[in-house]
């Protein structure tokens, strides 16, 4: 794989944050654990258990510099118009929550990288993760399994076909106006459950003209060292400290409400 330019977080001095997460940032994480844990196995990106992206409107600084504030490496790049976000790294939290895809699938992202559409192989799943333009609207999740077709999300706020396209909309000319037809063709790939998860992931991608499907389903490496503008973003360490921090308390808290 080519060498991906490293974005620099520590270029110049750096502009000193207040010590530990924001109140947004810890409903994040909470967010993202409750994805994650008692579902992982350490792993790296792209491996067998799982690959994904996530697709937003916005501009590659507002992604550069919500991935800093990530809790592992990504690769940050454009394709038509979106902005790209990959995972390239095993994140630095403890385990379970190590896991590279699961991590970035189960992070929300900011106002500023909104409207944002996430896409994962999950082991034998594909999880579609939507990010709505609305102030303070929550991520929301469609999830496929083989047999059952679209499951609902447990625990987690779902999403319907039609928030799907709306999002995927939010740079594609061509489903701009969300039509009935885009819906249906995929409300039924998403009903089979006979499919198996790479034509699942085609399917979402050919429906929705969506880029990036090598980079999900295909020769993920080659796909990566092509990415047009493609940036390596490695987090602050602290971040991960700060993750595992609010995990612990969570953890302490459904303890404390057992007993």
């Amino acid at each position: 794989m080519s060498r991906v330019p490293r974005a620099a977080s520590e270029a110049g001095s750096p502009r000193r944050r207040p010590s530990g997460p924001s109140a947004g940032e810890t409903r994040s994480r909470r967010i993202l654990a409750r994805f994650t844990g008692a579902r992982s196995a350490p792993s790296s990106a792209g491996s067998a258990l799982g690959r994904g992206i996530v697709l937003s409107a916005c501009r590659p600084s507002a992604a550069h510099r919500w991935a800093r504030r990530g809790i592992g490496p990504v690769v940050v790049g454009q394709l038509e118009g979106w902005t790209v976000v990959v995972p390239t790294g095993p994140a630095a939290a403890r385990h379970p929550y190590d896991d590279a895809v699961r991590s970035l699938a189960g992070r929300p992202v900011g106002l500023s990288m909104r409207p944002a559409l996430g896409v994962f192989h999950v082991g034998r799943q594909v999880v579609l993760t939507v990010h709505p333009a609305r102030w303070r609207a929550p991520q929301r999740w469609l999830i496929w399994t083989p047999r059952d077709g679209s499951v609902p999300p447990d625990g987690l706020p779902p999403a319907s076909v039609d928030d799907v396209v709306a999002v995927a909309g939010g740079r594609s000319g061509t489903h701009a106006r969300a039509d009935e037809s885009v819906r249906r063709a995929l409300r039924d790939v998403l009903d089979d459950g006979s499919l198996q998860p790479r034509t699942v992931l085609a399917e979402i991608f050919g429906i929705l003209s969506l880029p990036g499907l090598a980079l999900v389903s295909g020769p993920g490496t080659d796909a990566l060292a092509d990415l047009p503008g493609a940036r390596e973003i490695h987090p602050s360490p602290r971040a991960a400290r700060a993750f595992d921090r609010v995990v612990g308390e969570e953890a302490r808290h459904l303890d404390e409400m057992e007993m």
